[in-house]
C-alpha cells in the first residue's frame, strides 16, 4: 500500500513538473486589412473611391461621420510578442482621392 501511494505521489509530481517545462501554444492573431507593398504602389491621388476600394478592399470599420474617409487598420500579434499595428487613411473630396496618410507604410504615394 505504501509503495502504491509513493508511486502515485511520484507520478503526480513528475506530471505536474512537466507543466513548467512545456510552453502553452500561442497562435498568431491578425485583425484588419493586411495591405501589401504592391497594393500601396497602385493607389494614387486622383483615383476614385471605387477604384481605391477595388485595390485595397473594404475597410473593417466604416467611419459613420465621414463618407469621404477610409481608414485601414491592421494589427498582428505573433506568439506572445508585442502587438504591431499599421494604419492607412485615405481622404476623398468629390469622390476623388486627395490625400494618403500613413506613417507605417514605406513611401506611400503623395
Amino acid at each position: 500500500m505504501k509503495l502504491s501511494i509513493v508511486g502515485l505521489f511520484l507520478a503526480a509530481t513528475l506530471t505536474l513538473s512537466a507543466c513548467s517545462i512545456l510552453k502553452p501554444y500561442h497562435m498568431d492573431i491578425q485583425q484588419g486589412n493586411e495591405i501589401t507593398a504592391e497594393q500601396i504602389t497602385k493607389i494614387h491621388t486622383g483615383m476614385s473611391k471605387k477604384e481605391a476600394l477595388k485595390t485595397l478592399g473594404q475597410p473593417i470599420q466604416a467611419d459613420a461621420l465621414s463618407k469621404d474617409r477610409l481608414d485601414y487598420t491592421y494589427t498582428l500579434q505573433k506568439k506572445g510578442e508585442q502587438i504591431k499595428e499599421k494604419q492607412l487613411t485615405l481622404l476623398f473630396q468629390k469622390d476623388k482621392l486627395i490625400k494618403i496618410i500613413s506613417k507605417d507604410y514605406v513611401n506611400p504615394p503623395k
